[in-house]
């Protein structure tokens, strides 16, 4: 009767470890924990508890750790607030010189831009973002493309939201 709650026990700590650490490792010391502890309950000598607890565990983390941690703990990477701007096309509504930062506008915000080597570009032309540095957006001409509506690019992006 004793062992049903000692491996009740270690069910309940690998269930816990397994909760804060989100690693899908104590979750199978759980499962093979649960199979001994229903050997014990059926009155199975010690040993094969210990032994089927171990096997359990050892091969149901060998053989599904890398599979769950691909499906059931699988990180997005999907872009959000400022890192989302980077690769958008817009138009300058003031231009870049040397000495002054040009602006963009994006989703009804006014951002500075500047080039990353100190090139000038005209008002009125495409930019891409390249990067956020603080609160300036790094911006880069665009040779050859589709004009841009930023009003109707604001809207969209703010419907998003």
């Amino acid at each position: 009767m004793l062992m049903i709650y000692i491996w009740l026990a270690v069910v309940c700590a690998s269930a816990l470890i397994e909760a804060f650490t989100l690693q899908m490792v104590g979750i199978w010391f759980v499962v093979g924990g649960l199979v001994a502890l229903i050997m014990s309950a059926c009155g199975l000598a010690l040993e094969w508890q210990i032994i089927s607890c171990i096997i359990i565990s050892l091969v149901l983390l060998l053989a599904l750790r890398k599979l769950c941690l691909r499906f059931v703990l699988r990180k997005t990477n999907e872009k959000t607030n400022v890192d989302s701007l980077i690769g958008k096309e817009v138009k300058l509504l003031e231009e870049i010189t040397k000495d002054k930062m040009g602006e963009v506008k994006i989703a009804g915000v006014v951002w500075s831009a500047v080039t990353e080597n100190g090139a000038p570009i005209e008002k009125g032309k495409l930019v891409v973002i390249e990067k956020v540095q603080g609160n300036k957006l790094i911006v880069k001409e665009m040779i050859a493309s589709v004009p841009v509506d930023n009003e109707a690019d604001s809207e969209k992006i703010e419907s998003k939201e």
